[in-house]
């Protein structure tokens, strides 16, 4: 580059001068100035433009000067073999000189001097006007450069791992780092000076698109979220285009690890808002399920837990209302509990455990918690419903109940709960203080309540005294207690009747009872002290599984003789559906004795107990035979009924029929008496 010397002295007066310093006199006033040449000038020395900024660069113009014109400091300025003044020009065009093929241009420029900067390096700057020689000025183009950058993820596999790794659902935190260098020979690496880099993310093309999510979508920027939703390892690319055009790619590889519980999640079973009601006296289930780090809701497994593979769960220590929990540590991982009402108030239920992730924080697992309201009621009663025989199982009711004169029976009653409101449900009598009454008139039968304590408190428990019909009551003992509660009082029909059977095997007297096979059931039922259950024998007429079925009864070491010589009424309570079965011909009643060996085989002749109310729908029987030999125990004995007559040439139908049945018969077995009293 020239050094610009001075300003343009123009004018007639400064000409002269500089004649008569050097002529020692005037020249002709006719002398006329001419463009000789022109001068590039640049506001810096050496003319230096940064990679993407620019620089304006500016033409002077060299005029002749009078013949003899010597060279002054800041006046004048060598132009060829003459010298020249320096001044204003216009019409001159800038370039830059070519470069060789493949070569990436170093800087442009418009045609009035803005020189902008594109990749590091030197070119040559052309000032060019008609009529005058060019003038050239080197260009450098210098600069901090982005040259690579780095990309880390976050979080990172603890231990530390060559792959970065996370459980498939949670999401890696990848940053890119840009590394620049200086335009020095050599380059060195230096502090980028930019922030703004605009980084762009992708997976590579053989990694299925739904490998990770990025967030934000499209993924641009210095930061972004790649969630993982997939099991393996991947990698994804970045790419950004620095100062000077050049695109600059990295790759990270990462890994999808198996899925982790990411947090636990408790409720009721069935489901119910917060607060739960929980019943003082009745168990609600809880449930703990995991929201697992692929985002699904699911059940625990021990693989998912650490510290023994369990859960623990505990209750609110400070809050009013109390529960108590029954689970079952032993069996990991303990993810059902019941919970039942101790205290009324609010409180809560707590489970907690701890997963089997690590990290730098946490290298034992992230401890995860969950916590339910409950709100604990007394009993959240709705109404009582029925009363039932106290050892009725399940929803059997039996209504129109006998009494045997004399004995003792005792009852229960059923209520709606609001936890399951269609569902009637045994009440403890324990939990809700009842009162048990009867209802009589001078023609029917009595009982009388059975109370105890002091003061007395009825126990659901009935003496029966005089025969005939009564009703049996039982109400709420307390107008507070569960005010809303309706209906409040609930009454069942009974008959006391004269015992059937003036002695009876039963448990009381030392009886037992033994079966023919697991088609007989409940066999305990027929030697209790409720004339209200029975025994069920169940028979198939089946050739191929078919076959008579039994039920026996005995009192050891108790020798039972005849009161007469012409011997004693025995037999079995029962009834049946009297279209298909029928005790004369298929039922044998045998006498054993405490060997269980028969003493005698005795036919059975049946008569319905016409003044006993039914039982399930059919009328009572009394299956009798005489028995002329001591004895301690009964068997009764069932065939199954005949199948229908076969045809000459039987078809399949008929065939088949046989063979497999059409259906078994059930006969129920009330009592056992070694004498009938009719």
């Amino acid at each position: 580059m020239k050094a610009i010397l001075g300003k343009r002295i123009l004018g007639m007066f400064a000409a002269c001068a500089v004649l008569l310093t050097s002529c020692g006199g005037l020249e002709s006033p006719d002398f006329q100035s001419e463009l000789k040449g022109i001068e590039i000038t640049s506001p810096n020395t050496p003319a230096t433009a940064a990679v993407g900024g620019t620089l304006k660069l500016t033409a002077i113009g060299l005029y002749s000067t009078p013949p003899g014109t010597a060279l002054v400091a800041g006046a004048t300025v060598p132009c060829g073999a003459d010298v020249c003044t320096q001044g204003d020009v216009s019409g001159v065009v800038f370039s830059l000189d070519p470069i060789g093929a493949g070569l990436t241009e170093v800087a442009t420029i418009t045609a009035d001097g803005l020189a902008t900067g594109k990749r590091r390096g030197t070119t040559t700057v052309r000032a060019r006007k008609a009529g005058v020689p060019d003038d050239t000025l080197p260009l450098i183009v210098d600069g901090i450069v982005l040259t690579s950058f780095n990309i880390t993820a976050t979080p990172a596999a603890t231990p530390p791992a060559t792959v970065p790794s996370v459980p498939v659902g949670r999401s890696f935190t990848l940053t890119a780092t840009p590394v620049c260098s200086n335009g020095a020979t050599p380059p060195a690496t230096v502090q980028c000076t930019r922030t703004d880099y605009n980084y762009q993310w992708s997976l590579p093309i053989n990694v299925p698109a739904d490998t990770v999510t990025f967030s934000p979508n499209p993924p641009f920027g210095p930061t972004i979220v790649a969630k993982v939703n997939r099991f393996g390892g991947f990698s994804i690319d970045a790419m950004v285009t620095n100062e000077e055009g050049t695109v600059v790619t990295r790759s990270i590889a990462l890994r999808g690890t198996e899925r982790v519980l990411d947090d636990i999640i408790v409720s009721a079973d069935p489901a119910q808002s917060a607060p739960v009601p929980i019943i003082i006296g009745s168990k609600t289930r809880f449930v703990a399920r995991g929201l697992f780090s692929d985002g699904l809701i699911a059940e625990i497994s021990a693989s998912d837990l650490r510290n023994g593979a369990s859960l623990v769960w505990s209750k609110d220590t400070s809050a009013v209302g109390d529960i108590i929990i029954e689970d079952n540590p032993s069996m990991p991982p303990n993810t059902a509990i019941l919970v039942s009402g101790n205290t009324v108030g609010v409180t809560g239920l707590t489970v907690s455990g701890t997963n089997v992730e690590t990290t730098q924080d946490q290298p034992n697992g992230l401890p995860l918690t969950d916590r339910i309201g409950l709100d604990v009621k007394t009993f959240g009663l709705l109404g009582l419903v029925d009363i039932c025989p106290f050892n009725s199982v399940g929803t059997d009711c039996l209504q129109n109940l006998q009494l045997p004169l004399n004995s003792t029976t005792r009852f229960k009653v059923r209520g709606r709960f609001s936890d399951n409101p269609n569902t009637p449900r045994d009440i403890d009598q324990t939990k809700i203080p009842l009162i048990w009454s009867k209802t009589v008139t001078t023609t029917s039968g009595d009982v009388t309540v059975v109370s105890a304590g002091s003061p007395p408190v009825t126990t659901g428990e009935y003496v029966a005294t005089v025969g005939g019909a009564v009703t049996l009551n039982v109400s709420l003992a307390s107008s507070t207690f569960e005010p809303s509660a309706s209906p409040r009082t609930t009454s069942t029909n009974a008959t006391v009747i004269e015992p059937i059977c003036t002695e009876q095997f039963s448990v009381s007297n030392g009886a037992s009872t033994t079966v023919s096979s697991a088609n007989v059931t409940n066999g305990g039922s027929v030697i209790d002290a409720d004339p209200n259950t029975f025994g069920n024998v169940e028979v198939d007429p089946s050739i191929l599984t078919g076959g008579p079925e039994n039920l026996a009864v005995q009192r050891a070491g108790t020798v039972i003789t005849p009161a007469t010589a012409q011997g004693q009424s025995i037999g079995f309570i029962i009834s049946y559906d009297e279209e298909v079965f029928s005790p004369d011909s298929l039922a044998t009643i045998q006498t054993l004795n405490a060997a269980g060996t028969v003493v005698q085989d005795l036919p059975v002749s049946s008569s319905n107990l016409t003044a006993i109310p039914a039982r399930n729908g059919d009328s009572l029987v009394a299956a009798k035979a005489t028995a002329t030999m001591p004895f301690t125990g009964l068997r009764l004995t069932i065939d199954p009924p005949a199948a229908d007559p076969l045809v000459p040439i039987p078809v399949v139908g008929d065939l088949l029929a046989l063979l497999l049945g059409g259906g078994s018969t059930n006969i129920r077995v009330y009592a056992a008496c070694s004498a009938f009293g009719n």
